[in-house]
């Protein structure tokens, strides 16, 4: 009997640890399932069109999807990547919400495609459908497109010959801010060729091989849209019309003011529309607009596009050119070429320093949609700087639909304007831990100043301590432009003050940092009772505790302590509330012995149990084989 149940033991104990190491791996497992959760990817599925021969590549129709799609397998997977919130089909588009501007589209070429048995070839052609490539495609050809309409479309990326060197992944497009607040149209396009030997042919002295040509198109097509955006600024903020387009001497720095005639042809109308939607605006004494939101809101800045930039003011011989040139010399911008129209967007912050000036090029080219306002970017608290530069082309003869003598002139459109907050929003956080403090509470640790974000605030800071010559409390320290994360240690009774320059409005805040209980009280009732009472009430309180305990000792001794500042720090507490105060850190160690005294005894039987079954192992084997 001795032996059999040694046997269930001696089996219990492998089942034991194969248990555990079960729930390990299941451990494990969730936890490497949560880490890629957060990893914010996407792949959408592509459309796959195939021609035969000698005819181009075509780009897939709804006809082509729904037979091609069955019939071959993606040559690559589209990556994307970023933090990806919401995600939706809109007219058999999927459309992917993202939280971050910081969007990544990336490709990756399956290996097979590059293989031996692959059968790519290369492809002398420039053209895929109806977009003309400046090489030839090569080993393949990766191009990135943009639309606000889905109808027009505008190449922003474009590699040939991507099978060349045998790189698989393949980084294509970060797209801009402008284009997720919008909601832009994405569409990534894999262009290659392969073939099949199926024989030889004489030309003439030599032969060559013959072989059955195969152009495959994969198309991906999406949408991206900012949930930032959209949940910082509302339909209803008031817009604002800003900006003055003045005509400049060249490109070379987009500077020096031309004198506009009834010649120019920007005379008489205009290219588009600059707005800023915030809740109210105003101006300061220098006559620029500052507009007005609340903490944790954004003002929205707005463009409207008024003409068909290739044939403007319903002229065809007036089209925006396209400027190889880039750099504005006022806002020290540069970009490698400014294309059909460049962005400029610079701010300054409330310490003075003046971040990089963000550049949109071809940004003209970017807004498809005419007569529909399109949100470019969403500003906080700041001074802008904002900048349009575009080049113009016109032509003074018109020839069987041919333009000669074309003259170019440039533009400026420019203006400047502030975002502030127009609430004064204050909060103050414990120091050490990092727990929000409510007005008139009391910390022992100290505390600092948050203002969400906000820039432009006045805080200040007095600070009041008990004074025994007084009697009373006395301003020792006052602290003002203070900012945020500035933490205060010292003892004492601090006020606290923001207020708004802009609009005028205070918030304001009480905090005692110490522990005494009379201030720790008078900080409570918003420092509307006078110390007077709340001395007296302590005092009395205090004498009764003693007299409940020490009944003998009552008429000669108060048992209150006073310190040098003339603060009660005895307690003056009930007797309950005290005693449990005091036997908590016992009880505390008692159950800390308690929980070591368990271990150790755990310790040893298991020691024991492992002991036990090496005894029995013997005997055990030899009762089996009996």
């Amino acid at each position: 009997m001795n032996y059999r149940v040694s046997a269930i033991h001696t089996r219990a104990i492998p089942l034991r640890i194969a248990l555990c190491l079960v729930i390990t791996v299941l451990l494990a497992a969730c936890l490497g399932w949560n880490a890629q959760a957060q990893d914010s990817s996407i792949s959408p599925v592509g459309i796959i069109t195939t021609t035969e021969g000698s005819e181009g590549y075509c780009l897939s129709s709804e006809e082509s999807r729904a037979t091609n799609s069955a019939q071959s397998v993606n040559a690559g997977t589209l990556q994307i990547t970023g933090d990806i919130g919401d995600i939706d089909i809109t007219d058999s588009i999927p459309s992917y919400g993202v939280s971050s501007s910081e969007i990544t589209i990336t490709f990756q070429i399956s290996d097979r495609l590059t293989g031996e048995q692959a059968h790519l070839i290369s492809d002398d052609s420039r053209t895929v459908g109806s977009i003309s490539l400046d090489s030839r495609i090569g080993l393949g050809a990766l191009i990135v497109q943009t639309s606000s309409d889905g109808e027009n479309w505008r190449t922003v990326s474009c590699e040939t010959d991507v099978c060349a060197d045998g790189t698989l992944n393949h980084t294509l497009y970060s797209p801009t801010v402008p284009e997720l607040n919008v909601g832009c149209r994405y569409r990534v396009i894999f262009a290659y060729r392969t073939g099949i030997k199926t024989g030889t042919e004489r030309r003439f002295f030599y032969e060559s091989d013959v072989y059955d040509y195969t152009r495959y198109t994969e198309v991906y097509d999406f949408r991206l849209y900012s949930l930032q955006a959209i949940a910082s600024t509302s339909s209803t903020q008031e817009r604002t019309e800003l900006g003055a387009t003045v005509q400049v001497q060249s490109a070379d720095g987009y500077q020096g003011t031309v004198s506009c005639d009834a010649e120019d042809p920007h005379s008489g109308w205009e290219l588009g529309r600059f707005s800023v939607g915030a809740d109210t605006v105003t101006t300061d004494a220098d006559g620029t607009p500052v507009f007005l939101i609340q903490s944790g809101e954004q003002a929205s800045l707005n463009y409207t596009l008024l003409q068909n930039i290739d044939a403007l003011h319903g002229s065809s011989s007036l089209s925006i050119l396209s400027d190889s040139s880039g750099y504005d010399a006022k806002l020290d911008a540069s970009a490698d070429s400014f294309g059909r129209g460049a962005l400029i967007i610079r701010c300054t912050n409330a310490d003075g320093t003046v971040d990089d000036p963000i550049v949109y090029t071809d940004f003209l080219a970017s807004c498809a949609s005419l007569n529909s306002e399109a949100c470019i970017l969403t500003l906080g608290e700041g001074d802008y700087e904002v900048a349009l530069d575009y080049g113009m082309e016109s032509s003074r003869m018109e020839f069987f639909g041919y333009h000669f003598m074309p003259q170019n002139s440039y533009y400026r459109t420019s203006f400047r304007f502030s975002v502030r907050y127009a609430d004064c929003p204050l909060t103050l956080i414990e120091h050490g831990s990092e727990q929000t403090l409510d007005s008139c509470a009391t910390t022992e640790s100290g505390f600092y100043c948050s203002v969400n974000g906000a820039q432009y605030l006045e805080l200040s800071v007095a600070r009041k301590v008990w004074d025994e010559n007084e009697n009373n409390l006395v301003y020792t320290d006052f602290f003002s432009d203070i900012s945020c994360g500035t933490v205060f240690l010292g003892e004492g009774l601090y006020e606290i003050t923001a207020h708004n320059p802009v609009t005028d409005v205070s918030t304001g805040a009480v905090i005692y940092v110490g522990s005494d209980p009379i201030l720790q009280d008078y900080a409570a009732s918003s420092c509307s009772t006078p110390l007077s009472e709340l001395r007296t009430a302590y005092a009395a309180a205090h004498a009764e505790t003693t007299d409940a305990d020490n009944p003998q000792e009552s008429s000669t001794d108060t048992g209150t302590d006073i310190d040098a500042a003339g603060s009660i720090t005895g307690s003056i507490l009930p007797a309950v509330a005290s005693t449990h105060a005091s036997t908590a850190p016992i009880l505390s160690t008692v159950m800390l012995i308690a929980g070591t005294l368990a271990l150790l005894t755990g310790v040893v039987l298991s020691m024991y149990a492992v002991h036990t079954v090496k005894k029995h192992k013997a005997p055990e084997t030899d009762q089996i084989r009996k």
